[in-house]
């Protein structure tokens, strides 16, 4: 199973000091007889995995930027993150 997951780190800011979006990706695979189902990674824990090597892309790419400070993403509840971006694309009633 790939995952991808793209992030807009200055997304609805208003004059941001700088664009930032890239994606990431991340492939899995499992023994057949695994107690794990791929169903049950796909979402916030498929992020969780990814996210620390995020926060090292991130911190990385902008201490490298003459003229900008670096950058350190704090620690996320990709849990939390998945669940409030579900809500915020599902339909209003």
């Amino acid at each position: 199973m790939t995952i991808a997951a793209s992030f807009d780190l200055f997304k609805d800011i208003e004059k941001p000091p700088l664009l930032f979006q890239f994606a990431v990706g991340a492939v899995y695979m499992r023994e057949k007889d695994a107690s794990m189902s791929l169903e049950e990674i796909k979402d916030y824990m498929a992020l969780a995995h990814m996210f620390p090597f995020v926060r090292e892309f991130v911190a990385n790419m902008t201490g490298r930027l003459p003229g900008h400070n670096q950058l350190f993403l704090p620690l996320m509840n990709t849990e939390a993150m998945v669940d409030s971006l579900k809500e915020s694309q599902s339909p209003k009633s």
